[in-house]
């Protein structure tokens, strides 16, 4: 993995003259090691020339990632381009190329990606599987390519002016820059507080774009175009005779994708809850590893010991169910990760500064982070998780029976809705949701009734925001997107619904936190393009296999699984003593807030007043659902973003507020 920096010209005027790539050290987050891989550090490498100057920095975490020298020059010395990343179908590629022996075997990446275009032009894009992120300039027609993988698991931001177009692995790698306006988005950090994701196209940030997943941007003559490479609604279908066909298949590219996702410069590891997902990666994973004879350190994370129940449909501590998983498997070292006894705000800051984003998922940020930096600090170099399997391997399939009525297939719905009778009180919630979400999609809504019901969603959202703090027309941009709010929404069989689930995914921006902070890359073999391609060009009712919610997963780890995992119909808890660690750290909340509404710009944005008066319900006697999103969702996420905008605007500044000042 890498980072990448660069700058191409629009109007022809010269860009090497006063271009530096200060950029990629201001990448790197504060205390976290300055790996330069092979080179020792520094600046890796950079390309200059009149129209457009690229530069690289590496990471090492591939086994071809040692002998890698970017920027790399291919097409009789006409072509420069930067890569970061992996393809997940080198194999294939060097086949597809002819190049066979040893040194194909070694050969970078990045430079099978450049053969690949040497071959097929742009065009090679549709032949890629992996996570990746490149620029490619063409010397000899003054053209600039940038793409970003299918599901947009790499990322790569950019800034259009008029003379030049400025890209970068993340948004802090432009500011290095002073004519690059470093302001943030008011619209797009509303959303971000309450959890909505910003369009594909769109960062926090005003005037910083991103690349969408799935797209290039090619520029030549000073024009412009972003388009597909990649569709979700061009993905071939999936048909089979028998239901037991369709498990076969998922468990055989699950596991082409695990195995691909295990090629590792150092040791490997994953996060193995008691659900479906995880348990189905670190299994497979565990028998890929074990044919190399390696081992897989396997982490979960529990409550402290003797926590009580917070419900009796969910499962406060799977500890004990994630250690069966993992005694079926010699070459595994399960560990369990205790919760931290306090909720640690200082974590966000480290997290948001690394990232350029504040997580989207607040609570879940500290045991994850836990994780992470165990398995890190024994050497692991991957770390696989399943944060993406609800969007492909195991849908409910709920969405399923709202197709077949609106399709008029009332036999196939009788054949498959009668077998639902025995769901549990949260499966029929999500039936009834996801039903009537399908069915709103496919009947037209007017555009005023969708802005007076995305007002309402408004109200009723769990938002500590205030409206008249919004430019024109930023309270009917969140109303527009409230209307299509709906629990489980994204869990749609439709693929483009899907895939906007994954687009301009914070997952993108912490992957690279934690390459640069501590040398780990996650990898989510759930979010494979081949995994996500079978799993979105299967029929609905194939995720119901047997009439039981998840059924396609349940039918393809049978055998492979324990029982309590494959037969388990209750959802994991997670963050189980939020509450105990909020109460730890109720002093150093409201403290937050006070600081909160000493900062114009954040004192604009959060409504102070609700914020207060929920930290003065941390230690209260409401336990109700509605008062733990209030606090789970509304007070730690507006603190979450909260902070990270006030250091932004340099208010109380500590750390690393301004990384555009750390260049070299």
């Amino acid at each position: 993995m890498s980072c990448i920096l660069g700058i191409a010209s629009r109007t022809g005027r010269p860009v090497a003259a006063d271009w530096q790539p200060r950029g990629l050290r201001a990448m790197l987050p504060m205390g976290g090691p300055d790996r330069g891989g092979a080179h020792g550090g520094g600046t890796d490498g950079v390309v200059r020339g009149d129209r457009a100057a690229l530069a690289w920095r590496q990471f090492v975490d591939l086994p071809e990632d040692r002998v890698d020298r970017q920027p790399m020059r291919g097409g009789g010395g006409r072509l420069v381009m930067v890569f970061d990343g992996r393809l997940d179908n080198r194999a294939e590629l060097l086949v597809r190329l002819g190049r066979t022996g040893p040194e194909a075997a070694s050969m970078p990446d990045g430079r099978v990606a450049l053969r690949c275009f040497e071959a097929a032009g742009r065009e090679a894009l549709g032949w890629f599987c992996g996570a990746f992120a490149l620029a490619l300039f063409d010397e000899g027609e003054d053209r600039l390519l940038l793409a970003r993988d299918a599901l947009g698991m790499r990322p790569l931001v950019y800034h259009l002016a008029r003379d030049f177009l400025r890209f970068a692995t993340v948004p802090r790698g432009l500011f290095v820059d002073p004519s690059v306006p470093r302001a943030l988005d008011p619209v797009a950090l509303a959303r971000h507080s309450i959890r909505w994701r910003v369009a594909a196209d769109r960062t926090i940030y005003q005037d910083i774009r991103a690349l969408p997943p799935g797209c290039f941007l090619e520029m030549q003559a000073g024009r412009v175009v972003v388009d597909h490479h990649w569709r979700p609604d061009h993905v071939a279908p999936v048909r089979f005779a028998r239901m037991d066909d369709y498990a076969e298949g998922l468990r055989a590219v699950l596991e082409t994708a695990v195995a691909a996702q295990t090629r590792s410069a150092r040791g490997v590891a994953s996060q193995l809850s008691g659900g479906l997902d995880s348990s189905a990666v670190t299994a497979l994973a565990a028998g890929v590893l074990a044919a190399r004879n390696d081992v897989l350190d396997a982490y979960t994370a529990a409550p402290p010991e003797g926590t009580p129940p917070v419900h009796p449909l969910l499962r406060h501590d799977e500890s004990g169910v994630a250690a069966e998983t993992a005694a079926r498997f010699p070459n595994i070292r399960h560990h369990v990760i205790r919760e931290t006894p306090a909720l640690e705000l200082e974590l966000f800051d480290r997290i948001a500064a690394g990232a350029d984003l504040p997580p989207i998922n607040a609570m879940n940020m500290p045991w994850f982070d836990d994780i992470a930096r165990a398995a890190g600090r024994r050497g692991a170099g991957v770390l696989l998780h399943a944060g993406y399997g609800n969007l492909t391997i195991s849908a409910e399939g709920f969405e399923g029976l709202a197709d077949m009525a609106l399709r008029g297939r009332f036999l196939a719905l009788a054949r498959h809705g009668w077998r639902l009778r025995d769901l549990n009180r949260i499966e029929r919630r999500l039936l009834v949701a996801e039903t009537a979400m399908a069915a709103r999609r496919r009947l037209p809504v007017p555009a005023g009734l969708r802005r007076r019901i995305g007002r309402r969603v408004l109200e009723d959202a769990p938002v500590a925001l205030r409206p008249e703090a919004l430019p024109e027309g930023g309270l009917d941009s969140l109303a527009k997107a409230a209307v299509w709010r709906w629990p489980g929404a994204d869990r749609l069989a439709d693929g483009g619904r899907r895939v906007a689930a994954f687009a301009n995914n914070d997952l993108a921006f912490l992957t690279f936190y934690y390459e640069a902070s501590c040398g780990l890359s996650l990898r989510d073999p759930t979010a494979d393009q081949r995994v996500a391609e079978y799993c979105w060009g299967l029929p609905p009712e194939a995720f119901l296999a047997g009439g039981t919610p998840r059924g396609l997963v349940r039918r393809a780890m049978a055998g492979l699984l324990p029982p309590a995992v494959v037969e388990n119909r209750r959802q994991g808890a997670q963050a189980v003593t939020w509450r105990r660690q909020m109460s730890a750290a109720r002093d150093e909340i409201l403290r937050e807030i006070d600081a909160l509404a000493a900062c114009p710009d954040t004192a604009a944005l959060f409504d102070i007043g609700r914020l207060k008066a929920l930290a003065a319900e941390i230690d209260g006697p409401d336990e109700s659902r509605e008062m733990m999103i209030a606090l789970q969702v509304t007070l730690t996420q507006a603190l979450n973003v909260g902070r990270f905008a006030r250091r932004f605007s340099g208010s109380n500044q500590t750390g690393r507020e301004d990384a555009a000042e750390t260049g070299d």
